[in-house]
């Protein structure tokens, strides 16, 4: 595709889900050393059921640790999955990744979230 079409694509994207920052960072270095391209995140996210993560507390705990690690990532994007939780995915895991719940109310990660994006806008 590259060969046939090389002004078509410039960032390849990828799902980080349980990546840890140095291996999101080795993932980016092999695909700007083998595409020349940068890369970006399209989903990462932690559940707040059915998995390791069980609580909204962990959910956030785990959100901030990965947001801390992301200006080094040198990611011209980072998508944080999902913003609320659905009502009709096939399991708990699935339904519950949102930074809001199903009926809107924000969990904890909202204000990780938020608190984030406000302290990344001021360093910019």
């Amino acid at each position: 595709m590259l060969t046939q079409s090389p002004v078509c694509l410039n960032v390849v994207s990828f799902q980080a889900y349980g990546k840890t920052p140095t291996a999101i960072r080795e993932a980016a270095r092999e695909i700007r050393s083998r595409y020349g391209l940068s890369s970006a995140i399209s989903e990462w996210g932690v559940p707040t059921h059915g998995s390791s993560t069980t609580s909204p507390a962990d959910q956030a705990r785990k959100t901030a640790a990965f947001l801390a690690s992301v200006d080094t990532l040198e990611m011209p994007l980072v998508s944080i999955y999902e913003w609320k939780d659905s009502l009709h995915a096939p399991n708990d895991r699935e339904r519950s990744f949102g930074v809001v719940d199903a009926s809107g109310a924000r969990k904890p990660v909202f204000d990780t979230v938020a608190s984030y994006l406000t302290n990344a806008a001021a360093r910019r």
